[in-house]
Parts: C-alpha cells; structure tokens; sequence
C-alpha cells in the first residue's frame, strides 16, 4: 500500500502526465450530470486511471465505471437493503448499518472490513483495485469486455443474466468521455 501512495504522490507532480488526453479526459468527465469533481479532483482521478490502466485497460472504460458505481463519490458504500443493493454516500468513519458484503468507495470495490472500505476512498487504491478486479474478469471470460463488466458488475450471476443492462451503461459513459475507446484486451 506504501509504494501505491508513494507512486500517487510522484504521479500529482509529474507535469509530463497533464497532457491532451488526460485533460481532455477530465474536462468530460466534469461534464456528466450529478458528479461533483472539481478541475482538481478530475484531473487527479484521471492521471490514476491513465497509469493504473497501462496498455491492457482502456482509462475511459475505468473512468465510466467509477461513475456508474459512485457518480465519482469517494464517500459512497454499496449495501444490501431488503435483498435491493443501495449506493449513497456515507461521510462518516464510523460503518454504516449493512448485511451482507460491503461495497466502497469510487469503483465500489468490495471490502470485507470497515477499515479496508476507508481505505478504498482514496482513489490511487480504489481505481487501482477495479482495474485489478476488471483483469481478472477479463482473463475468466477470455477477453470479452461485455462479459467481463458484467462479471464486474454483478458477479458470478452477471454473467449467466447480462447484470440488467451494467455493461451498456459503462460502455455509453465511456464512449462520451471518448469517442474512440481503446480495446481492451
């Protein structure tokens, strides 16, 4: 975890990383409804998921994620509620009352204790986690990426029954944060 926050730290400053396609990045995602990211926050965001996304992973695709899950709120948990998944943001660092699994933070990744959800608020961690999470489906489904997210999105039933349209969703925000997304393999 050290060398993950050490790697954030260095990749803030580095002026080579605010290029064209982050800033253009950023700017879009600034532009999608009910998000509060500021010039800062965007532009932050994007410099990890361009990193975190290396060659194999398309940033946009990351990015449109974070926001289906979260609409980009670090403070967001994901609960089960009379069997129904609720996401809404929960400020506080004290856990929220939950059954089941716990999802938190901007990708909301899966934590399996209260402590491992505070850190996913950080967005180095928790975009760094999906991307983990989105490769290991892409290697269960062989490279499908509409498999894969729904994989992600709903699990193991995701990929019998589709995960109600997830992998369209993510797909649709990633196309208005670039027109071209890249492949992912």
């Amino acid at each position: 975890m050290r060398t993950l926050l050490v790697v954030w730290f260095v990749l803030l400053g580095h002026p080579a990383l605010a290029d064209t396609e982050a800033a253009q990045l950023a700017h879009a995602a600034q532009q999608l409804p009910d998000n509060a990211l500021t010039p800062t926050t965007a532009q932050r965001l994007v410099e990890v998921a361009l990193l975190v996304a290396g060659d194999d992973l398309d940033p946009a695709v990351l990015l449109a994620q974070a926001y289906i899950e979260s609409r980009f709120d670090p403070t967001a948990t994901s609960r089960k509620v009379r069997g129904s998944r609720r996401t809404g943001s929960w400020p506080s660092s004290q856990p929220p009352p939950f059954t089941g699994n716990l999802y938190c933070g901007i990708a909301q990744t899966q934590a399996t204790t209260w402590a491992a959800c505070l850190q996913l608020r950080d967005p180095a961690i928790a975009v760094s986690a999906q991307a983990f999470e989105l490769r290991e489906w892409l290697r269960r489904t062989r490279g499908d990426v509409a498999l894969a997210l729904a994989g992600y999105g709903c699990g193991n039933a995701g990929l019998k029954h589709g995960c109600r349209g997830y992998p369209g969703r993510v797909l649709a925000v990633a196309k208005r944060l670039r027109p071209r997304v890249r492949p992912l393999s």
